[in-house]
């Protein structure tokens, strides 16, 4: 159980799990994480430490790996890939926070956000990646 043990050695247990990837560090490490918030903390900030490390936009990192958990970890599917972040941070793509600013209308060429004008776009991406899900298999 993350409780039971040092600090050093749940950081060393699940630096092990993420360097095997896809969903190694969620599922294999310690029985106590859905159950114990604690101990589901101490795993969001060590995934929030890694994803963040990967991540130099500020405003991409606090809407990707937030400091504070908007919901407690593993309840939702996370990107473990291996290049996911990395992919996320290159300067020809947008992260758009749309709870805060809502699709209003796709058309043609763009995208209208309930409280922007139109936003023109060669090719819109959903989030629903399956390599964020699995890592990657090769």
């Amino acid at each position: 159980m993350v409780t039971e043990v040092t600090e050093q050695d749940r950081e060393a247990r699940f630096e092990e799990l993420w360097q095997r990837g896809a969903f190694n560090f969620l599922l294999a490490g310690y029985v106590d994480i859905a159950a114990s918030p604690e101990a589901n903390r101490s795993v969001y900030d060590i995934w929030t430490r890694k994803v963040r490390e990967r991540i130099t936009g500020p405003f991409k990192r606090d809407i990707m790996a937030p400091l504070e958990p908007v919901y407690p970890f593993g309840t939702k599917r996370p990107p473990l890939d291996a290049d996911y972040y990395e992919c996320l941070d290159m300067y020809n793509v947008e992260i758009v926070p749309l709870k805060k600013n809502p699709i209003k209308n796709v058309v043609e060429d763009s995208v209208i956000l309930q409280y922007d004008t139109h936003r023109q776009l060669d090719v819109v991406i959903l989030a629903a990646v399956l390599t964020a899900l699995l890592g990657r298999m090769a």
